[in-house]
C-alpha cells in the first residue's frame, strides 16, 4: 500500500496531518479491569517516519502479568516518489504479515480508537480476529496447523474408461 501522507493519516483516523514531533493519542482507563488502553500515532522530528502503537498497561498488574503490553506497533516511511508505505507490523510482540495487512492494521487501529473515544475498553482479541486475519494466518494469535504437503488425490469416479468406450 503506497499512499500520500494525508491518506495514511485518514486511514488511521487522524484528522490533521501531523508535523514533526506531533502526536495524536487516545487513552481510556477501565476501573473494573484496572487497565488503561492507549493508542498513539507519532511523527518523527524530521517527518521521515510515522509510528503507530497500541498499548495496554496497569499500574498494579496481577501476579505473572507484565505491567505493559504492546498490542500493535508499526511504522510508516516515505519513498522517493512522495508516497508512504507501512512497515514492520508487530502484533502482541510477534512480527507478522499477511496479504493486504496494511489496510487491516489501519482498520484495527481505528477500531481501537473508536472504542477508546466511546469510553469503552476494547476487546483486543475480538478486534484482532475481525481486522487482522489473513490467508496466511492470524496476527497475534497462536499458530494454527497448515495444509497438508501431500494431499491425496482422488480421481473422479464418473469417468469412462478406455476399455468401455468406442
Amino acid at each position: 500500500m503506497r499512499v500520500l501522507l494525508k491518506e495514511l493519516h485518514s486511514q488511521l483516523g487522524v484528522h490533521d496531518v501531523l508535523m514533526g514531533y506531533e502526536t495524536d493519542s487516545s487513552q481510556y482507563y477501565d476501573e473494573e479491569r484496572d487497565k488503561t488502553c492507549s493508542a498513539e500515532v507519532r511523527m518523527a522530528g524530521e517527518q521521515r517516519e510515522i509510528e503507530v502503537e497500541i498499548l495496554t498497561f496497569s499500574l498494579e498488574p496481577k501476579e505473572g502479568e507484565p505491567p505493559v503490553n504492546q498490542i500493535l506497533a508499526m511504522r510508516g516511511v516515505p519513498k522517493n516518489d512522495g508516497l508512504w508505505v507501512l512497515k514492520d507490523l508487530r502484533v502482541k510482540g510477534d512480527e507478522t504479515t499477511f496479504p493486504d495487512w496494511e489496510k487491516g492494521a489501519c482498520a484495527f487501529y481505528t477500531a481501537i480508537v473508536l472504542h477508546i473515544r466511546n469510553e469503552q475498553f476494547p476487546d483486543i482479541d475480538a478486534l484482532i480476529d475481525e481486522h487482522l486475519q489473513g490467508e496466511a494466518g492470524q496476527a497475534g494469535r497462536a499458530k494454527r496447523g497448515g495444509g497438508r504437503k501431500n494431499p491425496k488425490f482422488k480421481p473422479p469416479t464418473n469417468t469412462i474408461s478406455m476399455k468401455q468406450g468406442m
